[in-house]
This record gives C-alpha cells, sequence and structure tokens, in this order.
C-alpha cells in the first residue's frame, strides 16, 4: 500500500522514488524488464503508470487485504480460540459468545472510529505537496521519506540483480528472524 499510494500525489518525490521502486523490480532475473513494463504501463513513468497504480492502490491490494481478513475470520471461527497452552486441568469452560452481532458490532465502531481519527488529522494537519512531477528538472534532488530510508542505504550496496536480494530478501529475513520464525543457532543445545 505504501509503495504503490506513493505515486499517487503526483510530485516530484514520488516520480523518483516510483522510478527507483519500478528499477529494482527491472533487476529481478528472467521476469524483471516484463514486470517493470506490466507496472509503469509501457517503457516509462507516465499517465498509464500513474492509473495501474491507483488500481492497486485503491482496488486489487485493499481486495487482497479483505479476503486475507475474510480467510482469516473464517478460519478461526470454524477452529475456535486457541488461548495459552495449559494442562486439561487448568482449562475451564468460558460462556460461549456469539461472533455475530456482539463482536462485529465491537469490530465496526473500533474502525468507524480510527477512520473519524484519521479523516480528523489529515483535515487539522494536512500534507502539502511539492512541485509537479517533470522528470526533465535536473535540479531536483530527491530524497525518499524516513520510512524507505533502508532500502535507499541497501541500493548502495547491492547492485544489478542483486538489488531484490538487498531490498526484498534482506529485510523479510530480518523480520522473520525478529518474529522467531527462523531459529537462531545458540551456543546450548
Amino acid at each position: 500500500m505504501g509503495f504503490t499510494g506513493y505515486l499517487l500525489p503526483w510530485d516530484q518525490k514520488a516520480y523518483f522514488a516510483t522510478a527507483v521502486g519500478t528499477n529494482i523490480v527491472g533487476q529481478i532475473p528472467v521476469i524483471g524488464n516484463w514486470l517493470t513494463r506490466l507496472l509503469r504501463g509501457g517503457d516509462t513513468i507516465g499517465t498509464l503508470t500513474l492509473s495501474r497504480f491507483f488500481m492497486l492502490h485503491v482496488f486489487l491490494i485493499p481486495g487482497m487485504i479483505f479476503a486475507a481478513v475474510g480467510a482469516h475470520v473464517f478460519l478461526f471461527r470454524k477452529a475456535g480460540a486457541a488461548g495459552p497452552p495449559r494442562p486439561p486441568g487448568e482449562l475451564r469452560a468460558l460462556p460461549r459468545a456469539s461472533f455475530f452481532p456482539g463482536q462485529v458490532f465491537k469490530d465496526f465502531v473500533f474502525g468507524i472510529g480510527l477512520i473519524v481519527m484519521l479523516g480528523a488529522l489529515a483535515h487539522g494537519r494536512p500534507v502539502s505537496l511539492g512541485p509537479v512531477a517533470n522528470p526533465a528538472d535536473a535540479t531536483y534532488v530527491p530524497r525518499p521519506e524516513w520510512y524507505y530510508l533502508p532500502f535507499f542505504q541497501w541500493l548502495k550496496y547491492w547492485h544489478g540483480p542483486f538489488a531484490a536480494v538487498g531490498v526484498v530478501l534482506i529485510p523479510a529475513l530480518l523480520v522473520a528472524a525478529r518474529r522467531g520464525t527462523i531459529k537462531v543457532a545458540s551456543g546450548s543445545s
């Protein structure tokens, strides 16, 4: 969502960040050039790129998120809640509560409250746009947002087809190691 929404303001920063991002995709062996052309809607970034990123940002990715949440709720309702592991003697029967309407209403109220707070924040502290996207402007020095700084730094160390390794694989491994899904070998057995 962050990458596809980044181009939508169509300012200088968005243009150059999208150029860097789609160039990274182009470094993927075998399918990179095809993916870059697919994302850009041709050889260069233009109005087709903007409309494709809008479609991805507003329709496709939110649809995938809603499908994942729906699958999660379905599987949760099918399997039931799993609390912390306890011996069978310590388990106690909890009172049954229906998911609908109680929990659905609570989730709905929380979601509406979140949307209202984000709307108030956007109204109270609007973000100004930069200059309109102009790739011919040689005086503009693009600077990434703070959350893209690690990726731009890694691009200095990983070149060519290895750019995807430095920007996709290494962060994924770091997140997996942080979450404990990858067991790091320790001195004790």
